[in-house]
């Protein structure tokens, strides 16, 4: 099922587990790599084989879920660093794999080729750090990662260097280095800006002049057909932008769930005429008085699922449901006097090293979440799993992300 986005069509991301009989083959090359992943010859590098390995060792660790390449490399770029020298050599493994149907991987791995080649995806989180004190788009993140040359000659140079970018911010966007949100300059045309994590919330995140930002504050005193919001003008600091073609927005604000449609008859012809649902006017109203940009708002505005996690949040949850709920363990020996590494390794069967990095400070999956974010999951994690949600808000506490919040 295709999005229509600010005017483009995307496809929707459906992510689905492995059969038994792809199940059976990730674990059989894990059993026996040598029969399985090499081609029965000596020729087969053992790096070759590692790295196949600790692919597939990801997929089991994913509950065998089909895997997004972009997600694996964000994964490997953790543990090896952002270098083409640390990274390129994966896509290799990824792609031997899927060629020997041992398991399948959701895209085309050689399509980060362009990401990781010449080291842009170090350059491109340079530049997002750099610029971290407000939103920047794909245009001018490629300008200043080194990439001008390639978008002034235009043609294949051009797309060859703005897919490349985009596929490096994709990659940034899963180890969450970055956020994307809903565009925020109307005679941009790009389909939406990003953020560095490190962040933190002002009014240049809410979205004065995003254009499905505008039709839903249009929609919010009363429903409006099409001709209505043709003549709108809008715009920040009294500078007037006359408002484009608004029927892809109104698609995309519907698929979001944010506004509805219905049949309108008016003498002989029949119009359509747009409102916003209710949870659409809940959204407005709040973000007319926050200044920050809401994360449902962001979602929706982004054509996400509002409610829902997409498949990369899913698995991030899962994470976090793991990281408290060990930390919850953790807390619990040490209150029943059980405090010598080796002994609480052992209750909770695993070994001293991975402990002592456990309660490390510096570990935990909260690090560069924005307060937004961090609210969304705590939310989810009270529907879910409500055992471990005053837990989980504790830490979010330490990490001051709920500061000045309102309880969830």
């Amino acid at each position: 099922m295709a999005v229509e986005r600010h005017g483009r069509r995307l496809k929707k991301t459906v992510r689905k587990r492995l059969t038994p009989k792809e199940i059976t083959a990730v674990n059989n090359a894990l059993g026996n790599p040598k029969a399985h992943l090499s081609d029965g010859t000596e020729r087969t590098p053992r790096r070759l084989i590692s790295r196949q390995l600790e692919i597939l060792k990801m997929v089991k660790d994913s509950n065998y879920m089909q895997l997004v390449p972009a997600e694996i490399i964000a994964d490997l770029s953790k543990r090896r660093g952002m270098s083409k020298r640390a990274l390129l050599p994966y896509l290799g493994a990824i792609e031997t794999l899927r060629k020997r149907k041992v398991f399948k991987a959701d895209g085309r791995a050689l399509l980060l080729y362009g990401a990781i080649n010449g080291n842009l995806l170090a350059k491109v989180d340079k530049v997002m750090l750099d610029a971290r004190n407000g939103p920047i788009d794909t245009i001018e993140i490629a300008r200043r990662a080194g990439l001008a040359k390639n978008f002034e000659a235009g043609g294949g140079k051009r797309r060859d260097a703005s897919a490349a970018v985009s596929r490096a911010l994709t990659i940034l966007e899963q180890r969450e280095r970055v956020e994307r949100h809903p565009e925020n300059h109307s005679v941009s045309g790009n389909p939406y800006t990003w953020l560095h994590s490190s962040y933190r919330s002002t009014a240049n995140s809410v979205p004065v002049r995003n254009k499905g930002f505008n039709v839903m504050l249009e929609l919010h005193s009363g429903p409006k057909y099409v001709s209505d919001l043709m003549g709108v003008r809008y715009g920040e600091r009294g500078v007037p932008v006359k408002m484009p073609d608004p029927t892809a927005t109104l698609s995309n604000l519907i698929s979001s769930g944010l506004a509805s449609q219905t049949r309108v008859k008016r003498g002989a012809r029949t119009f359509m005429q747009y409102q916003l649902t209710a949870k659409g006017h809940s959204l407005a109203s709040r973000q007319l008085r926050s200044d920050v940009i809401l994360e449902e708002l962001r979602r929706g505005l982004l054509g996400l699922p509002i409610k829902g996690p997409t498949p990369y949040e899913e698995r991030r949850y899962h994470e976090l449901v793991g990281w408290i709920k060990e930390d919850g363990e953790i807390k619990r020996l040490k209150q029943a006097g059980h405090t010598r590494p080796s002994e609480m390794a052992r209750m909770l069967g695993t070994t001293v090293s991975q402990l002592n990095h456990r309660m490390r400070d510096s570990y935990t999956p909260l690090q560069g979440m924005q307060s937004e974010r961090a609210k969304w999951y705590l939310a989810l994690m009270q529907r879910r799993h409500p055992q471990y949600a005053d837990l989980f808000r504790q830490r979010l506490k330490q990490r001051k992300l709920l500061i000045s919040l309102q309880k969830v």
